[in-house]
């Protein structure tokens, strides 16, 4: 019997074969240079969530965010009492510290003026002012 045989026969360029191990080689050395940078990337990101996670943990021991119960109660409010047995003259400087604060200034200011020169300043503050959670 006849046995017949395909041949497959393939032409290949003169520099081909060096043209493709040249590109293979510089594939090679690309892809492991990114692999070391992925795995620096991955490092980097853990040391980070790290410290992040520190960070927060500090940050509410500094500003609890405590939800409230029925046992707690929120005050929201602020009254000073200014008294004196003789007309004297002050400057009143009230400093606190909020996290996350901002306020719209709105005041109404009177003056009502005497004959003699002295007068009365009516002076009040209707500014509103907001916490980061937007309380009043």
């Amino acid at each position: 019997k006849d046995v017949s045989c395909n041949t497959f026969t393939s032409i290949v360029l003169p520099g081909a074969v060096s043209t493709m191990m040249n590109f293979m080689e510089r594939y090679e050395t690309r892809v492991a240079s990114l692999d070391e940078r992925r795995h620096e990337l991955k490092t980097n990101m853990k040391t980070l969530n790290e410290e992040k996670s520190v960070l927060e943990a500090k940050a509410e021991e500094i500003n609890p965010k405590t939800q409230a119960t029925e046992d707690t109660e929120t005050v929201r409010s602020v009254k000073i009492t200014l008294e004196a047995e003789q007309k004297v003259e002050i400057v009143l400087i009230l400093c606190y510290v909020v996290s996350n604060a901002s306020w719209t200034p709105a005041y109404d200011v009177r003056v009502f003026t005497k004959e003699d020169n002295e007068g009365t300043l009516l002076w009040n503050d209707q500014t509103v002012y907001r916490r980061g959670m937007g309380e009043c």
